[in-house]
């Protein structure tokens, strides 16, 4: 599964104590990996900032230290056969200019109807690197690391409809078209939907 990309280098490793996934951008001083513990109070200001969390009820309950450092253990979590080698899920911190920036990754990734894998991605960048492109290239890393590294078969952004931004970026960006819904029919008030799959990525 793990073929060259010519947009990032990776390094990966799903088990043992060394378990860990290292993204690195070939266009933008950008990784994005596994955070570390020593990384717990830069995690926890970006995740306690009002102007990152107001359209994400999903980091709600990070905002102790104690609440970030055991998200970082529990960051990279393997399953069980019949999928060794493939996460349950991947937090991965956003770094650029060896300073974290921000949050992306993976979520929930499960088995569905027919045996399709899907996941649920996200992207958090602090509003001092916005403009920079971060988003967008910690954005395209993590779906093609998802679908042709990992084998997920498709991927969902989810995000209120006030977080414009997101919206912009993935229909804009990505040329995909959103499905509206309930904020009352999602766990987290979530109204546009985007899904991703192998034959969407044209880059």
């Amino acid at each position: 599964m793990f073929g060259p990309s010519p947009n990032y280098t990776h390094e990966t490793v799903l088990s043992g104590s060394d378990a860990r996934v290292i993204l690195r951008s070939k266009s933008l001083p950008l990784e994005l990996r596994t955070p570390v513990l020593s990384e717990t109070i830069p995690l926890l200001q970006l995740l306690t900032n009002e102007n990152n969390i107001k359209h994400d009820r999903s980091v709600s309950a990070l905002n102790t230290k104690e609440a970030v450092e055991r998200f970082i253990l529990d960051a990279l979590k393997v399953s069980q056969p019949p999928d060794p080698d493939v996460p349950d899920r991947l937090n991965l911190v956003v770094i650029a200019d060896s300073m974290v920036v921000g949050l992306s990754g993976l979520g929930r990734i499960t088995s569905g109807v027919h045996g399709k894998r899907s996941g649920d991605v996200g992207i958090m960048i602090d509003p001092k690197f916005r403009g920079r492109g971060y988003a967008e290239e910690s954005l395209r890393i993590t779906f093609d690391y998802a679908l042709r590294g990992l084998g997920i078969d498709e991927v969902v952004v989810s995000c209120t409809g006030a977080n414009i931004a997101v919206q912009r970026l993935m229909e804009g960006k990505f040329g995909l078209k959103g499905v509206r819904s309930s904020p009352e029919s999602s766990e987290f008030g979530n109204e546009c939907q985007y899904t991703m799959k192998k034959e969407d990525i044209h880059w």
